[in-house]
């Protein structure tokens, strides 16, 4: 019972690894030739800079979603065990939803970075 009610969760969690990856590749690909090639201006460099921020931390926060959630409680009072649960769980998803709400940001982030940098140099 408590495995599957932390399941969905933790399959968000996953999600949300991967869906950095995924953005990191397209930043990588995309940011770092063009950073190194033409030395743009500090608006188009940091417009490139930040979504590498932002989906480094939807991955370690993500990444702290699928682990345990650390709760104490006495064994032997089964309402002390099931809220232990029910604060596990919100503290599962709200590790969650952070992971989703850096992810869409660093996801913009780098759609920002592609325009800032297509522009003519310098920005």
């Amino acid at each position: 019972m408590v495995e599957a009610a932390t399941a969905g969760r933790e399959a968000a969690a996953r999600t949300v690894l991967r869906a950095a990856g995924a953005s990191w590749a397209v930043w990588v690909a995309v940011s770092v030739p063009v950073l190194a090639a033409f030395r743009p201006g500090l608006v188009a460099a940091t417009a490139a800079a930040v979504p590498a921020v932002l989906l480094a931390l939807a991955f370690l926060v993500a990444l702290t979603a699928t682990q345990p959630a650390r709760v104490a409680f006495d064994p032997a009072d089964p309402a002390g065990i099931e809220l232990a649960h029910w604060r596990a769980a919100g503290a599962t998803k709200r590790r969650v939803a952070w992971a989703q709400t850096l992810l869409a940001l660093g996801a913009l982030g780098v759609g920002a970075a592609l325009v800032a940098l297509a522009v003519p140099f310098p920005l």
